[in-house]
């Protein structure tokens, strides 16, 4: 048995920023209003559990929690500019819907092949993201829960990639191994993935000192001659 466990955001779909989501919390509240993701993502730099992933975060165990954890980072990159308190708070309590809505989230073109590709091949298949509350939603809204065995999302675990807390959730889960971890992050999904024992391939972005495959059906493609060649498939 092989699980080949998939990073979301960026890796399986293009990435979807909170900056965005602020810009679409606009179009409903303040129509015509201008502004775009580059207004506000320089000040979504800080505070997220991504970016503070050393410490984990269970205490961030109901989406509330979760989504207030963050809120205060939403109402400064409003208010820096130009809004006031009262409405950027308001503003900011519409972000997780914003950002959840299904039909939000636009699939690589050889993401769902990848995964068919690995899955008929009898190889299993699992997503482990840093991510918010909600991802299965969005994963069955993609089609894409038909060719996964399970969701480990950090949101659930509390704690962050490359924490390795997370990968030995991945790990008990899936019971038998090899392990291969594909994602578009070094740090979380390579280096991470590597201290917990785990072969971690980067894909989709170059960044020197590692090897990258350009998309996620290479990766597949590659990680099936590579089971090949060690006699597990």
């Amino acid at each position: 048995m092989a699980y080949v466990f998939w990073d979301f955001d960026g890796t399986l779909v293009e990435h979807r920023s909170f900056g965005t989501s602020m810009a679409e919390v606009l179009d409903v509240r303040l129509p015509g209003h201008g502004f775009t993701k580059e207004h506000f993502s320089p000040y979504l730099q800080e505070g997220f559990v991504w970016q503070t992933w050393e410490k984990g975060h269970p205490e961030l165990d109901t989406p509330k929690a979760w989504w207030n954890h963050h809120a205060p980072y939403f109402e400064r990159a409003y208010r820096v500019n130009g809004f006031g308190e009262a409405e950027s708070r308001l503003w900011a309590e519409d972000i997780p819907e914003a950002y959840n809505r299904p039909g939000r989230f636009k699939l690589f073109p050889d993401s769902l092949a990848a995964l068919k590709k690995l899955r008929e091949k009898g190889v299993h298949t699992a997503v482990v993201s840093n991510f918010s509350p909600g991802l299965e939603v969005i994963l069955e809204d993609l089609g894409l829960m038909a060719y996964l065995d399970f969701v480990v999302n950090s949101y659930d675990v509390g704690y962050e990639k490359p924490r390795p807390e997370i990968y030995r959730e991945a790990m008990n889960r899936a019971k038998a191994g090899p392990f291969y971890m594909v994602g578009d992050n070094p740090r979380a999904d390579v280096r991470g993935a590597e201290r917990a024992g785990i072969r971690g391939i980067l894909i989709r972005k170059n960044v020197a000192g590692f090897k990258s495959i350009p998309t996620a059906l290479e990766a597949a493609e590659w990680i099936l001659n590579d089971l090949s060649g060690s006699g597990k498939i």
